[in-house]
Protein backbone atom coordinates (compact mmCIF):
# COMPACT_ATOMS: atom_id res chain seq x y z
CA UNK A 1 0.00 0.00 0.00
CA UNK A 2 1.36 3.45 -1.28
CA UNK A 3 0.44 6.81 0.30
CA UNK A 4 0.58 10.21 -1.55
CA UNK A 5 0.10 13.28 -0.08
CA UNK A 6 0.46 16.28 -1.54
CA UNK A 7 3.08 18.53 0.82
CA UNK A 8 2.63 21.20 -2.18
CA UNK A 9 1.27 24.88 -2.48
CA UNK A 10 -0.18 23.09 -5.70
CA UNK A 11 -3.10 21.31 -6.73
CA UNK A 12 -1.92 18.58 -9.34
CA UNK A 13 -4.28 17.60 -12.33
CA UNK A 14 -4.24 14.28 -14.39
CA UNK A 15 -2.13 12.65 -11.91
CA UNK A 16 -1.07 9.20 -12.52
CA UNK A 17 0.66 7.00 -9.85
CA UNK A 18 2.08 3.73 -11.19
CA UNK A 19 3.97 0.33 -10.10
CA UNK A 20 6.61 -0.31 -12.82
CA UNK A 21 8.92 -3.68 -13.22
CA UNK A 22 11.60 -5.15 -15.50
CA UNK A 23 11.26 -8.89 -14.06
CA UNK A 24 13.65 -10.86 -16.59
CA UNK A 25 12.84 -14.09 -16.04
CA UNK A 26 14.94 -16.74 -16.85
CA UNK A 27 16.55 -15.65 -19.89
CA UNK A 28 15.37 -12.19 -20.23
CA UNK A 29 15.29 -11.92 -24.21
CA UNK A 30 13.10 -14.39 -23.82
CA UNK A 31 10.49 -13.17 -21.65
CA UNK A 32 6.24 -12.19 -22.67
CA UNK A 33 4.07 -10.05 -20.78
CA UNK A 34 0.42 -10.31 -21.39
CA UNK A 35 -2.56 -8.41 -19.10
CA UNK A 36 -5.95 -9.92 -17.37
CA UNK A 37 -8.29 -6.98 -17.44
CA UNK A 38 -10.37 -9.03 -15.67
CA UNK A 39 -8.49 -10.21 -12.62
CA UNK A 40 -6.46 -6.27 -13.15
CA UNK A 41 -2.99 -8.24 -13.51
CA UNK A 42 0.34 -8.33 -15.74
CA UNK A 43 1.94 -11.44 -15.83
CA UNK A 44 5.75 -11.89 -17.15
CA UNK A 45 6.88 -15.29 -17.54
CA UNK A 46 9.96 -16.46 -20.00
CA UNK A 47 9.49 -18.64 -23.03
CA UNK A 48 12.57 -20.90 -22.25
CA UNK A 49 10.78 -21.84 -18.67
CA UNK A 50 10.45 -20.17 -15.08
CA UNK A 51 8.12 -19.05 -12.89
CA UNK A 52 5.34 -16.51 -13.75
CA UNK A 53 5.25 -13.49 -12.06
CA UNK A 54 2.69 -10.15 -12.07
CA UNK A 55 1.44 -7.43 -10.38
CA UNK A 56 -2.12 -7.29 -9.95
CA UNK A 57 -4.31 -3.63 -8.72
CA UNK A 58 -5.87 -3.80 -5.74
CA UNK A 59 -7.46 -0.49 -5.28
CA UNK A 60 -10.80 -0.32 -7.00
CA UNK A 61 -9.82 2.79 -9.03
CA UNK A 62 -9.77 3.16 -12.69
CA UNK A 63 -6.44 1.16 -13.96
CA UNK A 64 -4.30 1.55 -16.65
CA UNK A 65 -1.96 -1.61 -18.00
CA UNK A 66 1.39 -1.19 -20.19
CA UNK A 67 3.25 -3.87 -21.72
CA UNK A 68 6.49 -2.71 -22.77
CA UNK A 69 9.25 -3.88 -25.20
CA UNK A 70 11.51 -2.56 -24.06
CA UNK A 71 13.83 -2.42 -27.02
CA UNK A 72 10.64 -0.51 -28.79
CA UNK A 73 9.31 -2.64 -30.53
CA UNK A 74 5.61 -3.12 -32.24
CA UNK A 75 5.39 0.50 -31.72
CA UNK A 76 5.86 0.15 -28.60
CA UNK A 77 7.42 3.32 -25.65
CA UNK A 78 11.24 2.54 -25.25
CA UNK A 79 12.42 1.98 -22.48
CA UNK A 80 16.27 1.31 -22.82
CA UNK A 81 16.96 4.90 -24.57
CA UNK A 82 15.46 8.38 -23.96
CA UNK A 83 12.55 7.21 -21.32
CA UNK A 84 11.49 11.25 -20.71
CA UNK A 85 9.29 12.49 -18.23
CA UNK A 86 7.34 12.53 -21.65
CA UNK A 87 7.11 8.90 -22.45
CA UNK A 88 6.29 7.98 -19.03
CA UNK A 89 3.68 9.86 -18.29
CA UNK A 90 2.78 8.49 -21.46
CA UNK A 91 2.88 5.48 -20.53
CA UNK A 92 1.04 5.74 -17.23
CA UNK A 93 -2.13 7.16 -19.17
CA UNK A 94 -2.66 5.03 -21.73
CA UNK A 95 -2.57 1.00 -22.05
CA UNK A 96 -0.52 -1.80 -23.97
CA UNK A 97 -1.64 -5.15 -23.04
CA UNK A 98 1.22 -7.59 -24.95
CA UNK A 99 4.73 -7.58 -25.18
CA UNK A 100 7.26 -10.16 -26.60
CA UNK A 101 4.84 -10.90 -29.20
CA UNK A 102 5.35 -14.81 -30.40
CA UNK A 103 9.41 -15.58 -29.77
CA UNK A 104 10.01 -13.28 -27.02
CA UNK A 105 11.71 -10.19 -26.10
CA UNK A 106 13.33 -8.02 -23.14
CA UNK A 107 9.91 -6.72 -21.75
CA UNK A 108 8.86 -5.06 -18.52
CA UNK A 109 5.11 -4.35 -16.79
CA UNK A 110 3.08 -1.11 -15.75
CA UNK A 111 0.27 -0.88 -13.54
CA UNK A 112 -1.12 2.60 -12.96
CA UNK A 113 -4.21 4.22 -11.30
CA UNK A 114 -5.82 7.81 -12.08
CA UNK A 115 -6.35 10.83 -13.48
CA UNK A 116 -6.46 11.94 -10.03
CA UNK A 117 -6.87 15.70 -9.27
CA UNK A 118 -4.53 16.22 -5.63
CA UNK A 119 -5.16 19.45 -4.30
CA UNK A 120 -2.64 20.68 -1.79
CA UNK A 121 -2.73 19.18 1.63
CA UNK A 122 -4.54 16.03 0.22
CA UNK A 123 -3.51 12.29 -0.16
CA UNK A 124 -4.61 9.39 -1.81
CA UNK A 125 -3.66 5.96 -1.14
CA UNK A 126 -2.92 2.72 -4.01
CA UNK A 127 -2.67 -0.23 -3.11
CA UNK A 128 -1.27 -3.28 -5.03
CA UNK A 129 -0.19 -6.98 -5.23
CA UNK A 130 2.86 -8.48 -6.45
CA UNK A 131 2.67 -12.34 -7.31
CA UNK A 132 4.54 -15.59 -8.04
CA UNK A 133 3.84 -18.80 -9.17
CA UNK A 134 4.68 -21.91 -11.14
CA UNK A 135 1.99 -21.65 -13.93
CA UNK A 136 -0.79 -19.14 -14.75
CA UNK A 137 -3.44 -21.04 -12.61
CA UNK A 138 -2.08 -20.67 -9.85
CA UNK A 139 -1.32 -16.58 -10.76
CA UNK A 140 -5.04 -16.33 -11.06
CA UNK A 141 -6.14 -18.51 -7.65
CA UNK A 142 -3.14 -15.84 -5.40
CA UNK A 143 -4.44 -13.38 -7.48
CA UNK A 144 -8.29 -14.05 -6.01
CA UNK A 145 -6.61 -14.87 -2.81
CA UNK A 146 -4.99 -11.75 -2.49
CA UNK A 147 -7.97 -9.82 -3.49
CA UNK A 148 -9.91 -11.00 -0.60
CA UNK A 149 -7.13 -10.58 1.89
CA UNK A 150 -7.28 -6.83 0.43
CA UNK A 151 -11.08 -6.90 1.33
CA UNK A 152 -10.86 -8.32 4.15
CA UNK A 153 -8.49 -5.35 5.66
CA UNK A 154 -10.30 -2.96 4.23
CA UNK A 155 -13.99 -4.05 6.17
CA UNK A 156 -11.65 -4.27 9.70
CA UNK A 157 -10.54 -1.09 9.12
CA UNK A 158 -7.17 -1.23 10.21
CA UNK A 159 -4.02 0.30 9.66
CA UNK A 160 -1.14 -1.47 8.13
CA UNK A 161 2.20 -1.09 9.46
CA UNK A 162 5.37 -2.93 9.61
CA UNK A 163 6.25 -4.55 12.70
CA UNK A 164 7.83 -2.68 15.13
CA UNK A 165 5.20 -3.00 17.89
CA UNK A 166 6.17 -6.87 18.73
CA UNK A 167 9.54 -8.61 18.58
CA UNK A 168 10.27 -11.66 16.42
CA UNK A 169 13.51 -13.83 17.11
CA UNK A 170 15.14 -15.95 15.80
CA UNK A 171 15.04 -14.40 12.15
CA UNK A 172 16.01 -16.18 9.85
CA UNK A 173 14.15 -19.09 12.06
CA UNK A 174 14.72 -23.10 11.97
CA UNK A 175 11.89 -24.53 14.56
CA UNK A 176 10.20 -22.35 16.66
CA UNK A 177 9.28 -18.27 16.80
CA UNK A 178 8.95 -16.54 19.77
CA UNK A 179 7.15 -13.15 19.73
CA UNK A 180 7.38 -10.49 22.36
CA UNK A 181 5.88 -7.53 23.79
CA UNK A 182 2.26 -9.22 23.41
CA UNK A 183 0.24 -7.49 26.30
CA UNK A 184 -3.23 -8.65 24.96
CA UNK A 185 -5.13 -11.03 22.44
CA UNK A 186 -3.50 -10.90 19.11
CA UNK A 187 -4.10 -12.93 16.03
CA UNK A 188 -0.84 -14.75 14.47
CA UNK A 189 -0.85 -15.92 10.79
CA UNK A 190 2.21 -17.30 8.37
CA UNK A 191 1.40 -16.60 4.31
CA UNK A 192 3.75 -18.40 1.67
CA UNK A 193 4.12 -16.27 -1.00
CA UNK A 194 1.16 -18.26 -2.42
CA UNK A 195 -1.12 -16.62 -0.38
CA UNK A 196 -1.93 -19.37 1.20
CA UNK A 197 -2.27 -19.36 4.86
CA UNK A 198 0.18 -22.14 6.61
CA UNK A 199 -0.06 -21.20 10.09
CA UNK A 200 -2.53 -19.77 12.35
CA UNK A 201 -2.81 -19.18 16.49
CA UNK A 202 -4.53 -16.87 18.90
CA UNK A 203 -2.14 -15.89 21.73
CA UNK A 204 -3.40 -14.48 24.66
CA UNK A 205 -0.36 -12.09 26.21
CA UNK A 206 -2.14 -11.91 29.66
CA UNK A 207 -1.20 -15.43 30.18
CA UNK A 208 2.47 -17.53 30.30
CA UNK A 209 4.48 -16.08 27.83
CA UNK A 210 5.64 -19.30 27.10
CA UNK A 211 3.22 -19.92 24.94
CA UNK A 212 3.87 -16.64 22.98
CA UNK A 213 5.88 -18.66 19.93
CA UNK A 214 4.94 -20.28 16.68
CA UNK A 215 6.36 -23.99 15.60
CA UNK A 216 7.37 -23.54 12.04
CA UNK A 217 9.84 -26.78 11.89
CA UNK A 218 7.61 -28.31 9.20
CA UNK A 219 7.75 -25.59 6.77
CA UNK A 220 9.69 -26.10 3.95
CA UNK A 221 13.66 -25.27 3.91
CA UNK A 222 14.93 -21.80 2.26
CA UNK A 223 11.84 -20.32 1.97
CA UNK A 224 10.40 -16.52 2.58
CA UNK A 225 7.24 -16.33 4.42
CA UNK A 226 4.67 -13.63 5.33
CA UNK A 227 4.38 -13.09 9.15
CA UNK A 228 1.10 -11.50 10.27
CA UNK A 229 -0.55 -10.11 13.46
CA UNK A 230 -3.78 -8.60 14.06
CA UNK A 231 -4.25 -7.01 17.21
CA UNK A 232 -7.18 -4.56 18.15
CA UNK A 233 -5.49 -1.50 16.52
CA UNK A 234 -3.16 -2.67 13.58
CA UNK A 235 -2.26 -4.91 11.58
CA UNK A 236 1.78 -5.85 11.34
CA UNK A 237 3.34 -7.35 8.83
CA UNK A 238 6.73 -9.12 9.06
CA UNK A 239 9.01 -11.13 6.47
CA UNK A 240 10.51 -14.32 8.10
CA UNK A 241 13.10 -17.12 6.65
CA UNK A 242 12.65 -20.71 7.05
CA UNK A 243 16.19 -22.25 7.25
Amino acid sequence: NYKIHNCSDISYRNLYVGLYADWDVGNPVKNVSYTDTVNRYIYTYSLTGGPYVAIKALSELPVNYYAFDNNGENNSIMVLSNFTSKYKYLALSSSRYIAGGKSGNDVSSLISYGPFNLISGDSLSVSYAIIIGDYLPEIEEISKRAGLMYQEDKKTNITLQKLTKYIITPNPVKDVIYISNITDQVLVQIYSLKGEIVVEKIIDGSKCSSLNNIDVSFLQHNKLYLLKITDRDNIYISKIIKL
